[in-house]
């Protein structure tokens, strides 16, 4: 006797309720993916790469709270997370940040960081390795504009500097 394959229209929908299932949230605030998204652009008027990091809120407090080190504003704790965590280099030196901000949008932080134009986007290097520190399934994408190119990094645990060419 052969099994019954179901219909199609139940499979997809006992597929998507798996799927659902697997993605739900676990607390109120929680979400299935633990990831960082940042984004570069050059502003040529302004002479400085505008660098812009989408974290999960609740990670980032988290992250913060770990950190812990000598009482501060959490502006101050914010970028200092953010300034030691995420790296560019043009050559062999790393180009230094200035913080403008942070805003909220639901659960998401976007944190805003200034960089000094580098002479030659050619030789620019990347590393983010924020929130590795609190999860092994920690996935950072790192979107970069620069002389009107655009370039995609996916940094994991253990990698290292990557070009944005």
């Amino acid at each position: 006797m052969s099994a019954r394959r179901p219909a199609p229209r139940r499979a997809l929908a006992a597929c998507l309720l798996a799927l659902a299932l697997a993605l739900a949230p676990r607390g109120a605030a929680a979400h299935p993916i633990h990831s960082t998204l940042t984004e570069i652009r050059h502003d040529p008027a302004a002479r400085a790469l505008d660098i812009s990091v989408r974290v999960f809120a609740d990670d980032f407090g988290t992250a913060l709270r770990r950190r812990g080190g000598p009482p501060r504003s959490w502006e101050a704790a914010a970028f200092a997370y953010a300034a030691t965590h995420f790296t560019v280099l043009e050559g062999r030196r790393a180009l230094p940040f200035t913080w403008c901000g942070v805003r909220r949008r639901g659960i998401v932080l976007w944190l805003c960081l200034r960089a000094p134009a580098p002479g030659a986007a050619d030789r620019l290097t990347v590393h983010n390795r924020m929130h590795f520190e609190l999860f092994e399934d920690q996935v950072n994408v790192v979107q970069a504009t620069l002389g009107g190119r655009r370039h995609s990094e996916l940094f994991t645990r253990g990698d290292g500097f990557k070009p944005l060419r």
